[in-house]
């Protein structure tokens, strides 16, 4: 299963040892790697997920609030590149070059 997160979280974490190999990539290979596949989408700030809409359309939201890795999936995280001015603080993403986006491997 292909799955977009916005971060990694210990609860994600279901093993009693795991390596995680993070690798970034861009927008471009995200798309190519996704290619027509179905990707279940966590993230949910608004504007980011309407512009992964537009770059993954086979991106289903996914039924359940948590996630837990799989060491057969392929997550990728999709984050803000700079962090709000003020936490707490609406982040409106116009474009891709905003976000960054991770490749995480489960290594168990």
């Amino acid at each position: 299963m292909k799955v977009l997160v916005p971060s990694i979280a210990g609860s994600m974490l279901n093993h009693d040892k795991v390596r995680l190999e993070i690798e970034p990539i861009t927008p471009e290979q995200l798309k190519t790697e996704v290619g027509n596949e179905v990707v279940v989408n966590y993230v949910r700030h608004p504007s980011t997920v309407q512009l992964l809409q537009s770059l993954l359309p086979n991106m289903q939201q996914a039924s359940s609030p948590e996630y837990h890795i799989n060491a057969n999936d392929t997550v990728y995280m999709v984050s803000l590149a700079n962090r709000a001015p003020t936490p707490g603080a609406e982040v409106s993403v116009q474009n891709l070059s905003q976000l960054v986006i991770y490749r995480v491997r489960v290594l168990v």
